[in-house]
């Protein structure tokens, strides 16, 4: 099993051995980054992949930045308390 993800600018995408599982869409607000879209693709829900791809984006964009987002899912979950809305 490789994970692998696709960062090309203002989509983050993760791949699971050459399959896209999901994808966060994304733009850059001054010293922040607004995540107002996810997808998983349906054979890849209830997995956590949702969680891993946003953990994954935030990891490789870093700490110098605020995270926010208008995505209704990611606003919704517990595990995005690190992320204002």
């Amino acid at each position: 099993e490789t994970m692998e993800y696709l960062d090309d600018g203002n989509r983050f995408s993760l791949m699971k051995d050459g399959k896209e599982v999901g994808y966060l869409l994304y733009r850059k607000e001054e010293d922040n980054f607004n995540i107002y879209k996810t997808y998983i693709n349906e054979e890849f829900r209830h997995q956590g992949y949702a969680k891993a791809l946003v953990e994954a984006f935030k990891s490789q964009k870093g700490d110098d930045y605020t995270y926010v987002s208008t995505c209704e899912f990611v606003r919704g979950q517990k595990w995005t308390k690190s992320i204002n809305s």
